[in-house]
């Protein structure tokens, strides 16, 4: 029973998750000394953005960037589910793909050149669909399933790991390959597996029948032995964004504070920090977070404790891992989804991820609005 319990969590805190990512404030590490840099970084369009104009009723989202001045977001249209690319520059809006279903996740690949929508008509069936900025299918598949969750592959953006939810939490991982149109399946130890370093898979061996907050970080070859390899003793999360490998882990003597490693793809660690996080639930909040090459943006608290009783803002705060800079950009939101641009210059914000923060200057506006209604 403390197995489900555990797994429900895990599982509950993944698909709410990315809702809650991690903090800093008190930037020091014992080993790397951090840089802060008020540095103005490449000019942003952010003051050229026009708005989406569009009937609050049928807005549900936008998913992220197709390039620095084009979007992707999803609408209703009478009785159907519309993905769309907007240029944020022009105002110009184009369909990409109709769903006759109802859209619960669109996935932009690594590379900017195809999108994975998960659509579901039915509580336990879902639709795969994968696409091209043409809209044309590439790879379409029907799931029985209580809930998805994707990670693509960014070596090579054919691959996608595909985990399966059950109604009781049972689970079971596929490799979809859109060039093969493959649907493979995979013996993954644990729901939440990461592609790294190639054909790679990163996992945590989390223990039967007992919950935990930390566990063991084992990494498998998909192509190579079925033995999987230790790669740190106790961790409590990471992630995974090529080239680099992060991972968070919590000080025996400081555990109102946390400690955010990052790694090379040998391994070789390259850059740590340490914050204050807050406690949730039955373990810690790991505050909203992107990647983007060198760049890590994440949220950070001003000071550790309980969520619930928690009534401060968040820092937003930009690492540089390779220089060890750390930026604040600014210091006065709420912890919420974030998305950078593929320059850096800007983020998308909000559970909806319909505000625009410029990095350079950390102002923040709206760029959606929602057209009146007539009498």
């Amino acid at each position: 029973m403390r197995k489900d319990k555990s797994l429900y969590w895990k599982i509950l805190q993944f698909i709410l998750l990315v809702m809650f990512m991690f903090s800093l404030s008190a930037c020091h590490h014992r080993e790397n000394k951090i840089t802060t840099t008020h540095k103005q970084s490449t000019k942003s369009p952010y003051d050229k953005v026009k708005p989406l104009i569009i009937e609050e009723d049928s807005f549900q989202k936008i998913v992220g960037w197709l390039n620095n001045n084009t979007v992707v977001y999803v609408a209703e249209d009478k009785n159907n589910t519309n993905i769309y690319r907007y240029n944020l520059l022009d105002g110009q809006k184009h369909i990409l793909y109709t769903s006759d279903n109802p859209v619960k996740n669109v996935v932009i690949a690594p590379d900017k050149k195809k999108l994975l929508i998960h659509s579901a008509s039915l509580t336990y069936m879902a639709e795969i669909n994968v696409i091209n900025l043409n809209g044309k299918v590439l790879f379409t598949r029907k799931v029985p399933s209580y809930d998805l969750s994707f990670d693509w592959n960014n070596n090579n953006p054919d691959l996608i790991l595909t985990t399966v939810f059950f109604e009781d939490w049972s689970y079971q991982v596929h490799v979809l390959d859109v060039k093969n149109r493959t649907f493979k399946k995979y013996p993954a130890a644990d729901p939440f597996v990461k592609w790294f370093n190639g054909d790679g898979i990163l996992f945590q061996d989390w223990k039967d029948n007992e919950m935990h907050f930390f566990a063991p970080l084992r990494s498998v070859s998909l192509s190579g032995s079925d033995l999987a390899k230790t790669l740190f003793p106790r961790i409590y999360k990471f992630a995974a964004y090529s080239p680099y490998l992060m991972t968070i882990t919590i000080p025996e003597n400081h555990k109102d504070q946390a400690v955010y490693h990052f790694y090379n793809q040998e391994l070789n660690e390259l850059f740590t920090f340490e914050v204050p996080h807050l406690n949730q639930y039955d373990n810690w909040l790991v505050p909203n977070y992107d990647f983007l090459r060198n760049q890590f943006l994440t949220f950070v608290p001003s000071e550790g404790g309980s969520i619930d009783e928690y009534s401060g803002k968040f820092q937003l705060i930009q690492f540089d891992i390779q220089r060890k800079e750390k930026k604040m950009i600014t210091d006065e939101l709420k912890n919420q989804p974030i998305s950078l641009s593929p320059d850096g210059t800007m983020c998308l914000y909000g559970n909806q991820l319909n505000q625009l923060i410029n990095l350079n200057n950390g102002k923040i506006k709206s760029i959606v609005e929602y057209e009146k209604k007539g009498p």
